[in-house]
Parts: structure tokens; C-alpha cells; sequence
């Protein structure tokens, strides 16, 4: 049996699909008040932005495109490009993962910083 390239294209956009349907249905489910603010085509437009995003830095498994996608819902889609972003996800030496690691980490103490100004 021989797979035409057509074939996997539409085998790869099932499967994208479904998982932004996944996506979807997680943040409805797990942060209601973080994605209130969108509809159902919102949402699910923003989650399909970001998932090729976090491939070309390097984030393949299912776990650190859900983060990244979270941090893109957060702070705007093109977040990546801030200065801060761009330089951390593009430095050298570290995998993808430990660079989402850090990114995370950055963000938690802005918030936190940010939170005790307040």
C-alpha cells in the first residue's frame, strides 16, 4: 500500500485539528476565566497560531506546545517577538524544553513582581 502525499497532508490536518480541538476543550475545562474572553472561533484560531510558532522554536511534545499555546493566550500571540522572549527561545546551548522551562519561570516572576505592586 503506498500513502500519497495528499493523503498525509489531510492525515496531518485530521490530526491537527483534532488536537486543537484537545487543546480547546482543555482550557475550557481547566482555565474557564483564562479564556472567557474568547468565542469558540477566537480560541480556537489563537491555539492554531501558536502551535506552528512553538514547532519552529523547536517544541514538539504535547506538554510544552500546550504551554507555550497558554503563554500566547496570556500575553497576545505575538509575544515571541518581545526583545526578552525572542532572546531567551533563541539562545544557544539549550534544548527547546529547558528554554519553555526558563520562559516559564521568567513570566512567574514577573507576575509575581508585578502582583506585589500592586
Amino acid at each position: 500500500m503506498i500513502i500519497r502525499n495528499e493523503q498525509m497532508e489531510a492525515m496531518d490536518s485530521s490530526m491537527q485539528e483534532t488536537y486543537i480541538c484537545e487543546l480547546m476543550a482543555y482550557y475550557r475545562t481547566q482555565t474557564p476565566e483564562f479564556v472567557k474572553r474568547f468565542s469558540d472561533a477566537q480560541l480556537k484560531g489563537k491555539i492554531a497560531e501558536s502551535i506552528p510558532r512553538a514547532r519552529a522554536l523547536g517544541l514538539t511534545s504535547g506538554r510544552a506546545i500546550m504551554q507555550y499555546t497558554g503563554l500566547a493566550l496570556a500575553a497576545g500571540p505575538q509575544f515571541h517577538e518581545l526583545p526578552e522572549v525572542h532572546a531567551l527561545m533563541t539562545m544557544p546551548g539549550y534544548t527547546p524544553e529547558l528554554k519553555l522551562k526558563r520562559l516559564l519561570q521568567l513570566v512567574q516572576r514577573k507576575v509575581a513582581a508585578a502582583a506585589e505592586k500592586a
